[in-house]
């Protein structure tokens, strides 16, 4: 079983960049983007919630690989939310992309888990935790 704790990896939108008009603009774009991917992180994370909720309410193999997928699509999430940012060098240090990009890593490692515990029949997390989890995004 692995515990997973959805809005571990935290990415920071300070969109410097080197001093160009143009880069101003494209980096205003790219923290767009990352805000509204952040949203949909966050509606990701409701849909855990809600699985974890229907889990617990009738705790049946069909509930547990939805609850355990559900988890797998808020990691999906965040992950194209991260690769917005290293997609965009120009407006992030290497420093921070060299962040999400370990954060990348370890989110598909997690995924990979997810998917033999549902091999296995196994249930990620708890439940009755992630059912009272109030989502966060990865935006500070």
């Amino acid at each position: 079983m692995v515990a997973i704790t959805i809005g571990l990896t935290v990415v920071q939108v300070s969109a410097v960049p080197a001093n160009a008009a143009a880069k101003v603009s494209a980096c205003s774009k790219v923290t767009t983007e990352v805000i509204n991917a952040d949203k949909v992180y966050i509606a990701s994370q409701y849909g855990v919630v809600q699985a974890a909720k229907s889990y617990l309410a009738n705790e049946n193999l069909t509930n547990r690989l939805l609850y355990n997928d559900s988890y797998i699509k808020a990691i999906q999430t965040a992950i194209t939310e991260l690769n917005f940012a290293i997609n965009s060098p120009a407006c992030y240090s290497a420093t921070a992309i060299a962040s999400y990009k370990t954060n990348v890593k370890s989110n598909k490692a997690a995924i990979l888990t997810i998917q033999a515990d549902n091999v296995n029949g196994t249930l990620v997390g708890d439940p009755k935790v992630m059912a009272k989890y109030k989502p966060v995004g990865l935006l500070k």
